[in-house]
């Protein structure tokens, strides 16, 4: 998962007695659970989730790490979404779960925060390029046609992850070996691809031996339909 420009972060920090440790833990791993199970990592509902990490560390005395640490411990929690409506959908949602009022008890320790705030920098917008093509090789038991049929009753899925078949196509001489050349406007779009679990249920379906699959990142100055 990569941030980008323009996309929204939600951030939240505690600063915590070292004896609230345990308590803090839990509440982290519960946290982490209901965002596993309730946030998006592809398609076009909301929260659409980019990214999420909780971190800690020791509190140092005066922010000076020549005078050591203090004794508390900083936990960071930082979530970035694709919408400004990501972070929106997320607290509608945290309000019937048991644990908000657990978190609301946490209020004392919390030190800061911010909303929806936008990105206006990040890695990715140095890295020389946006969009990307991408080499599959993969095996498949059912030959291609089923693969073909698959593909094309999940175009949605396809348009939702902004990628495009460039070439797909299985070898002469064996129907169940098979290459294709994709094309995604960016990164998000791969990795929301890879994370499908309903797609990738329907690929298996359709014979697609996923444990097979060979994914390589081809070069950006790729040469396409030359001579046209």
């Amino acid at each position: 998962m990569t941030t980008n420009k323009s996309q929204y972060t939600l951030t939240t920090q505690w600063i915590v007695p070292e004896e609230k440790k345990s308590e803090f833990e839990s509440f982290f791993s519960e946290h982490e659970a209901w965002m596993r199970e309730t946030h998006n990592l592809s398609g076009e509902s909301e929260p659409r989730i980019v990214d999420y990490s909780v971190s800690k560390a020791p509190q140092y005395i005066d922010n000076a790490l020549d005078k050591g640490p203090s004794g508390k411990i900083i936990y960071s929690l930082h979530e970035v979404y694709v919408t400004d409506q990501g972070a929106m959908k997320h607290f509608e949602l945290w309000q019937s779960h048991p644990a908000a009022e657990k978190m609301a008890g946490m209020a004392e320790y919390q030190s800061d925060m911010s909303f929806n705030a936008e990105v206006i920098a990040s890695m990715e917008s140095y890295k020389g390029y946006i969009s990307m093509y991408v080499m599959l090789t993969q095996k498949l038991s059912k030959g291609f046609k089923s693969w073909k049929d698959m593909v094309h009753e999940n175009k949605h899925k396809l348009e939702g992850f902004k990628g495009r078949i460039i070439f797909a196509g299985s070898h002469a001489e064996d129907d169940n070996s098979m290459v294709v050349i994709m094309h995604y406007d960016d990164k998000e779009g791969l990795m929301a691809f890879k994370n499908d679990e309903e797609l990738t249920k329907a690929r298996q379906e359709a014979g697609a031996l996923t444990e097979t699959t060979v994914m390589t990142v081809l070069t950006d100055e790729a040469m396409l339909n030359f001579p046209s």
